[in-house]
């Protein structure tokens, strides 16, 4: 996640930063040891996967009859 605005080339750094990072040895092996998977997307796939996320939850707390308090 970034402010909007942010320039194209800083989130495309950013992302293949993050990337390295998490790939990492001694990050995999952290993240391992603490049972956790490391995931990373392109910027694309986690837009992707937000909008997907809202649109089934939504239907969720709809069918649930959730309503705000």
């Amino acid at each position: 996640m970034a402010p909007a605005g942010t320039p194209p080339a800083l989130i495309d750094r950013l992302q293949k930063e993050i990337v390295t990072a998490v790939n990492a040895k001694e990050t995999s092996e952290a993240l391992d040891k603490a049972g956790a998977e490391p995931l990373t997307s392109t910027p694309a796939e986690l837009a992707a996967m937000i909008k997907d996320g809202v649109a089934k939850y939504a239907k969720v707390v709809k069918a649930a009859g959730v309503k705000p308090e």
